[in-house]
């Protein structure tokens, strides 16, 4: 039902037409009813003078009654074919014109359209209201960069202030400074370097050292049983991380303080948010924005555990858990196993990764040693001989329990039926199948102890260990303690998906019932991150000066004209290992990239090079929070740890685990999952410290100082205007054409066939009723009589020619008679002769002089 608040400008404009339309019809109706009655109000007859009766003849036969009560003047079809068209094409214009009058409004409404051209503005800072910016902390205008390496001892960063040399001996490994204590600060010349090549793109760009920490502390780091003193024992700012509110559930793009949050794909962008003076109609413009996004790849393995819900307390008790008979179904993965090894080389790393064939990679592997160890299939043994894939023990649909026969979950693995879960062990769904014994000897002594000895589930004829699950992880993620910091090695996670569990029945119900059985697919996946730029277009409005006011309408990839355009990536290159650190990257110029040794490649984007990194080690936020983020990401379980203290899972979110559920279906849509879960705990981590407003901090403008310097993005204003949707003029267009045409066929009947004022006139006069009247009166035998008493000598032969006003001083005054009997009286009462019915008239009235 349609309320009055729905009806737009445009339809009540409609609506006001219609109504009018319809008064223009009712009231020409009514109007010759009344003249009806006031002309007869008692007689059956009505005497007026000739004049009067060519109006009231005008005004009857111009409305609707001729038509109505089928007289004369309705007979359209018996006239000619001229009175014909012209009738008919009187109607057609008319009845488009009503048409136009209605419909013509409905397409008016009230738009928004900019207001002149984007002109350059003054921008200033805005607030974010929201938790993320009520509880991240001010920025400390004096904290420094800084930077440690080393693993076990601290050792030298790459072009900084420390001079020191490493001596590995027989008595252990040392590590002798020049300097009595370690120097953590970044060199300014090192600064400057990884950030020269956003001087010369848009004032809204970040670089490296324009990301911070959002939460941070002051810590003093004492190594003196290892090493130097740091920063002699100065305190010193480091990242924490303190989540203050998770926005998994926003299907946006949302700027919160310091970042825009890319929730629907994935990823943040550096900005401290600024907008220019509110206008009433809102603002808009766009910005190129650094952003950090991850990528994600996902494979199925083709496994899935699926487990079912207790039914009786009995059964509970027994399991000892939520869930109970916990089984790896084979989907494919063991039966459909390809058998040949997936070897590949590397490449460019940065021009592809290959993170499809990485994730495969582990996905073969763990199927592979799975099998082994559950005796489904043969590995290659270089002892006993025995080759590869010899047998197969599994076919489509096989389940293998993970259970003894005198339970029915696995002794240490158990998982949570209302949750998804990532992990990093590969292997980690086998623990506890090895069985357990009851006797320890250790030297001489051998203990019991009190509980009962379980023989191992599967046999594991190969001896499939830790070792062989680790080294899956390695192999996907492409690099290793070892492995040199510099860009061919970029930060990497690898790991299994436990999928959001979902009934087996294939519904997509989400309450566990007693007895019910569920499934969850198992996928391995490789994330990793990297920086690129996106052109962003905003839009101020809104009633709040305030974040809440500022709105990111589109986020799309930066486009380049050509090579040449695009940004110049520098990374450092040294000879430390990823166990001692890693290394700086950012946007160079070319003239700044030859006074460091670093990598340069010029590409729309850079895959983050670094390690595995830790918080509250060193101030170095751009080098270690995508890879935190990452490591958090991926140790999503049922329970919050003290690494993650979000509960990613959707065991305590009924909304989140939904919308796992419906994601984990399918590889592709699982990868978003990560991509997502990264990013909430990355916009937890950090902030953009660069805008486009002035610093707080910056000094009062000297008089005369050009501020040109700011380069500020156009902006365009907007204003309200009427807009019209054009579909809904097309019965005006069309009635204009046919006014257009009728006016120039009016010119041209006027010019050339006659039709003047003049003709005009001569056949207004002929069919004019009173002239009927006074002409017919004048030719008969009894007006021949007595004419020179009431008509001049231009009236006395049919119908007059004599101008208006000559006519009204002498015929048209004088009275007739009219009624329905087909009779007409003079104004003396005394009868004239007519037909009844008014067929073939004729009377010889006596006039009155």
């Amino acid at each position: 039902m349609i309320k009055l608040q729905d009806l737009t400008v445009g339809q009540v404009s409609g609506i006001i037409a219609a109504a009018v339309f319809v008064v223009q019809i009712l009231v020409p109706i009514a109007l010759p009813v009344i003249l009806l009655g006031l002309l007869r109000p008692r007689s059956a007859a009505a005497t007026q003078t000739a004049v009067s009766w060519s109006v009231i003849g005008r005004f009857l036969h111009s409305s609707l009654w001729p038509l109505f009560v089928h007289a004369d003047s309705a007979a359209t079809f018996s006239a000619c074919k001229t009175a014909i068209f012209a009738v008919f094409f009187k109607g057609f214009i008319l009845a488009l014109i009503a048409i136009a009058a209605i419909v013509t409004p409905l397409g008016l409404y009230d738009g928004i359209i900019a207001d002149g051209n984007p002109a350059a503005t003054v921008f200033n800072y805005i607030k974010d209201t929201s938790p993320m910016g009520y509880g991240t902390p001010p920025r400390i205008l004096d904290t420094t960069w800084s930077r440690l390496c080393g693993d076990f001892l601290l050792v030298p960063c790459p072009n900084d202030y420390n001079n020191a040399t490493v001596i590995n001996n027989n008595t252990g490994i040392y590590t002798d400074y020049e300097a009595d204590w370690y120097d953590s600060r970044i060199p300014p010349n090192v600064v400057d370097v990884f950030q020269s090549g956003i001087a010369d793109l848009e004032q809204s760009m970040s670089s490296f050292f324009d990301i911070q920490y959002r939460t941070y502390m002051r810590t003093l780091i004492d190594d003196k049983g290892n090493g130097p003193v740091i920063d002699n024992a100065t305190a010193r700012t480091v990242g924490t991380y303190q989540p203050l509110s998770s926005m998994l559930l926003n299907d946006d793009v949302i700027p919160i303080e310091g970042l825009i949050v890319d929730m629907k794909n994935g990823g943040l962008g550096f900005r401290n948010h600024s907008a220019p003076t509110w206008r009433k109609y809102g603002s808009t413009w766009v910005e190129d924005i650094t952003f950090i996004v991850p990528e994600t790849v996902c494979v199925d393995t083709n496994l899935t555990l699926d487990f079912m819900i207790p039914r009786t307390q009995t059964e509970y008790l027994t399991a000892d858990s939520e869930i109970f008979r916990l089984e790896i179904t084979d989907r494919g993965g063991f039966v459909n196993l390809n058998t040949t090894y997936p070897a590949y080389q590397l490449g460019d790393v940065q021009g592809n990764p290959n993170l499809w064939y990485r994730a495969y990679r582990a996905a073969w592997l763990r199927n592979a040693y799975t099998m082994a160890y559950m005796n489904v299939t043969s590995l290659n043994n270089g002892t006993t001989g025995d080759r590869s894939f010899t047998y197969l023990d599994s076919e489509l649909n096989k389940t293998f329990p993970l259970y003894f026969p005198s339970g029915e979950v696995a002794p240490r693995y158990s998982i949570q039926p209302q949750s998804l879960s990532v992990v990093t062990r590969f292997g980690d769904y086998l623990d506890g199948t090895e069985g357990v014994s009851n006797v320890s000897t250790i030297g001489n002594e051998t203990t019991t102890f009190d509980f009962e000895s379980t023989l191992p589930l599967y046999p594991n004829p190969f001896d499939i260990s830790f070792t062989d699950w680790d080294s899956i992880d390695t192999l996907c993620r492409g690099q290793g303690p070892s492995d040199l910091a510099n860009i061919t090695h970029i930060i990497a996670k690898c790991g299994v998906l436990n999928g959001a569990p979902r009934r087996n029945d294939g519904s997509a119900s989400i309450l566990f019932d007693p007895g019910s059985s569920w499934t969850m697919p198992m996928y391995t996946c490789i994330s990793t991150a990297k920086a690129t730029i996106r052109t962003v277009k905003f839009q101020f409005n809104g009633t709040a000066n305030d974040l809440s006011s500022l709105k990111v309408i589109s986020s799309v990839e930066k486009t380049y004209p050509d090579d040449e355009s695009k940004p110049l990536w520098g990374v450092e290159k040294s000879d430390m290992e990823l166990r001692n650190g890693g290394p700086l990257w950012g946007i160079v110029s070319e003239e700044k990239a030859k006074t460091l040794n670093i990598s340069t490649v010029r590409s729309e984007s850079l895959y983050l090079p670094g390690r595995d990194a830790t918080i509250k080690w060193q101030n170095l936020p751009a080098a270690d929070f995508a890879s935190i983020a990452l490591q958090m990401a991926y140790d999503t379980g049922s329970v919050p740890t003290t690494q993650n203290p979000v509960d990613y899972s959707g065991k305590s979110n009924l909304a989140m685990f939904k919308k796992w559920q419906e994601l984990s279906r399918d590889p592709s849509t699982s990868a978003q999952i990560l991509n997502l879960i990264w990013t909430d705990i990355a916009a937890n981590l950090v902030v953009g410290t660069k805008g486009l407003h002035e610093p707080e901090n910056a000094k009062r403008k000297r008089d005369g100082e050009d501020t040109s310097a700011r380069r500020t993005p156009s902006v365009t204003s907007y204003t309200r205007r009427v807009k019209y949707h054009y579909a809904y003029g097309i019965p005006a267009f069309f009635a204009l054409a046919l006014a257009f045409a009728t006016l120039l066929s009016t010119i041209y009947f006027m010019i050339f066939s006659g039709a003047k004022p003049s003709t005009m006139r001569t056949f207004l006069q002929h069919t004019s009723a009173g002239r009927f009247l006074t002409a017919q009166s004048s030719g008969s035998a009894l007006s021949h009589t007595t004419h020179s008493s009431y008509a001049p000598p231009s009236q006395q032969d049919g119908y007059s020619n004599a101008p208006t006003k000559i006519w009204l001083s002498g015929a048209g005054k004088h009275e007739f008679a009219l009624g329905p009997e087909g009779w007409m009286k003079n104004a003396q009462g005394a009868e004239v002769h007519t037909a009844k019915g008014g067929a073939n008239v004729s009377y010889a009235p006596v006039a009155r002089s």
